[in-house]
């Protein structure tokens, strides 16, 4: 499925505010490429790396989960582990240990 291009003008806008140290703005110019396509998983992801930086663990997870839901593969399966180790050491909570566990095991 290709990607509209006001999709990716809103990414573009987004990767150069994140590279300016722009966090916050960059979230906001995912979030509407996120909402103009749902299925969006590079802006899923970004958006889950942006929130685990600002310390949004619950958010980095959600948008790592819908990440991972439109594109299975075991790239994106490492990468939504991964999100949850950070969120797991960012608040010490075990239900991030488990999720991680979880995708893990269904890799196998």
């Amino acid at each position: 499925m290709s990607i509209s291009p006001e999709v990716l003008e809103l990414e573009q806008a987004a990767e150069a505010l994140k590279n300016e140290g722009k966090q916050e703005e960059a979230i906001e110019k995912y979030l509407a490429a996120v909402t103009l396509d749902e299925t969006f998983v590079r802006g899923h992801f970004a958006l889950a790396l942006l929130y685990s930086k600002t310390q949004q663990f619950e958010k980095s997870v959600e948008h790592g989960e819908k990440a991972y839901q439109h594109e299975k593969d075991a790239v994106n399966a490492a990468f939504l582990s991964h999100i949850y180790q950070q969120a797991f050491e960012g608040t010490r909570d075990e239900k991030f240990i488990q999720k991680a566990e979880g995708v893990n095991t269904n890799l196998q």
